[in-house]
Order: C-alpha cells, then sequence, then structure tokens
C-alpha cells in the first residue's frame, strides 16, 4: 500500500437501483475518488445476494479497490463477500464476536483485507482503543470509525493505534482538511461528493463545461497545496520539455485506454496542458475557433485521463483515457472511420 492519504466514496445501495449505483460509483471514479465503499446490512439473504451481483459489475467496472460492508455471522457470507472480488471486506463491531470466525478469514484473504467498523453506538472512541477492546480488532488490517467527533484525545488515540484508521464522515460537521491531517487517519470516507443530482445520461454538466457533482481531484488539489500527501496527477514533463510546432502546439494523440482503439488527434497549448493534468480531463487548444476546449463540455462526452506519455521526439503525446460517448463530433466512436484502403489480414 503506498504511503498517500486516500479520499473514498461511498454508497449505501440500500435503497438504491443497481443503475443508479452503477452511474454514481463510475462518476465517482471520474472524478478522482482513491476508492469506492459500497454497504448494505441487511439480514435477508436473497438481498444480500443481490447486493453481491451488484457489487461484482462495480469491481468489473472500475480500476480503483472496492469495499463491501455488509453483515458477517458465518464462512459463507465471508465467502460471498470476497467472491465479489472486492479488495477490503468492512465488518460491523457487532458481528465480531466470533474470533474463530475472523481469525480464519484473515488467514485466508490477509489480515489487510479486514476493516473492522465501529460507530459512536459503542461509546467514546477513546474508550475503544482501551486493551480489552482493541482485542476484538486483532485479525483486522485497518479500523473504520463513522460518527467521531474530532477532539485531541482522540487524535492521540487514532496516533497511537497499531494500525491506519479510516474515518467516514458525511462532512457537515467536520472539514475533510481536518480529518485527514490527524496522525494515523489512512483514509476519509465520505458521501459528500455524490452528484447534486442522479443523471439519466451522459449529457450532464454544471453548466461551465464540469461534470455535474463535486471534483474531488480539485480538492485533492487544495489538500496538496496545504501540505497533506494525497494522490494528484503530477507530470513528470512540463510543457516546457516539449517540442512544439511553429503555432506553439503539441499534437495529442488520444486512445480508449482498454482496448487501445485510436480515437481522435488534438492539440494542446500550455494552459490546455496543465489544465489536463490539474483536472485528469483532456483539454484542448482548438486552432480553428482559437480557444480552450474542455472535451465534452458541450456533448457530455468526456475524457478522463488514465495515462500521458510523449514520444521520443517529445514533439507528440499520446493520451490513453475513459471516453464516455463518442469521440468524433459526427457522434462515431472514433474519428479514424474514412477508410482509404486495407489489406486483408
Amino acid at each position: 500500500m503506498d504511503n498517500f492519504k486516500k479520499i473514498i466514496t461511498y454508497i449505501n445501495c440500500e435503497s438504491e437501483t443497481s443503475e443508479r449505483v452503477i452511474r454514481q460509483v463510475l462518476s465517482y471514479e471520474n472524478y478522482g475518488s482513491d476508492a469506492l465503499f459500497i454497504y448494505n446490512h441487511t439480514e435477508v439473504e436473497e438481498e444480500r445476494e443481490k447486493v453481491w451481483e451488484l457489487v461484482k459489475e462495480v469491481v468489473w467496472r472500475v480500476d480503483i479497490p472496492v469495499m463491501l460492508g455488509c453483515r458477517v455471522k458465518r464462512p459463507e457470507d465471508i465467502e460471498g463477500a470476497f467472491a465479489t472480488g472486492v479488495k477490503y471486506l468492512v465488518v460491523q463491531y457487532d458481528d465480531v464476536k466470533n474470533n474463530d470466525l475472523m481469525k480464519a478469514a484473515a488467514e485466508r484473504f490477509g489480515r489487510d483485507a479486514l476493516v473492522l467498523e465501529a460507530d459512536a453506538s459503542i461509546g467514546d472512541f477513546t474508550e475503544f482503543f482501551n486493551d480489552e477492546t482493541i482485542k476484538k480488532a486483532e485479525h483486522f488490517g485497518r479500523i473504520l470509525l463513522k460518527h467521531v467527533t474530532v477532539s485531541n484525545k482522540l487524535a492521540d488515540c487514532i496516533k497511537a493505534a497499531s494500525v491506519p484508521v479510516i474515518i467516514r464522515d458525511s462532512l457537515i460537521r467536520n472539514d475533510i482538511e481536518t480529518l485527514i491531517s490527524i496522525d494515523g487517519v489512512f483514509a476519509v470516507a465520505t458521501n459528500f461528493y455524490a452528484e447534486k443530482s442522479m443523471p439519466t445520461d451522459n449529457f450532464y454538466t454544471d453548466g461551465e463545461g464540469i461534470p455535474a457533482g463535486r471534483d474531488i481531484m480539485k480538492v485533492k488539489l487544495a489538500l496538496k497545496s496545504a501540505g497533506i500527501n494525497v494522490d494528484v496527477f503530477e507530470s513528470k514533463l512540463t510543457f516546457a520539455d516539449l517540442a512544439k510546432n511553429s503555432d506553439g502546439l503539441v499534437p495529442c494523440i488520444v486512445q480508449d485506454y482498454k482496448n487501445n482503439e485510436v480515437l481522435m488527434l488534438a492539440y494542446m497549448n500550455e494552459e490546455s496542458f496543465n489544465l489536463t493534468v490539474e483536472t485528469g480531463i483532456m483539454t484542448y487548444f482548438s486552432r480553428s475557433r482559437q480557444e480552450l476546449w474542455k472535451k465534452g463540455a458541450t456533448s457530455g462526452h468526456y475524457q478522463y485521463v488514465k495515462e500521458l506519455s510523449a514520444d521520443c521526439d517529445k514533439d507528440t503525446l499520446l493520451a490513453k483515457v475513459n471516453q464516455i460517448g463518442a469521440a468524433c463530433h459526427t457522434g462515431r466512436r472514433s474519428c479514424f472511420f474514412n477508410e482509404m484502403l486495407k489489406h486483408e489480414y
């Protein structure tokens, strides 16, 4: 595990449709979330299996780690949860009554894959960290605390804890910088960055050419400026390192990051290059309009950066992106559809 502090976004899927959950997790990932936490604590076995099927699809659709929170009372519950492909299983404090069950889970799936969740209902969190209570966490690689009241005493307890701590908070009373700055806090999990309204299709912005919802990448840049070690895009080359054409521009070839399909070619100036790196959304310079061009600002067909590299002469860029919808203004997936010649192969 790297040393970056994380912003984890969570969804309670108990009252949500599968379509809305999938749409939300994809937007969370595109906005810059470091991981996802999906939970449903239903006691009904049939409902739990439906949740597992949904989480399987989430794991298949996203590239960031997924945490699953569900009731755990039997070995079958642990088997079913990890069969979804999640990286972490979050177990409620009340379910940790069978130490043999937790020990077996830690031995099979790894202690780091298990997260113990506790909330204020157990009492003062400072009491949670006493020797007797913390024994329940001996088979867990992380602890998740929710509904915290920040205090120096609590911060001291978290700092002294033997495992990293995740704080789950809606960020209504607490601010993320205060929480994530606490020594020993590995991540903050929140639903604060959910979309303002769940979209019905890909064509939605906030009126300024930015995807609807709160942009996590901007928050991470602010945290980085405050001296907090979070994971943001940082290019090893600056625009000054690149060889520009006579107009001061650099061409950029764009590919689908999953199948390497060539989608389009556009140009960047220094401002669009810097915006691309800062926001994680491909931004170009339009030669015909002589202005910046955030791809998808009017169509909703955004391109989210997965990888950016330069060729041997540093005069051409290659961007691998998560393409939403069509890359071409004609509505086609790729701009390269005018076949000129073809040899059978």
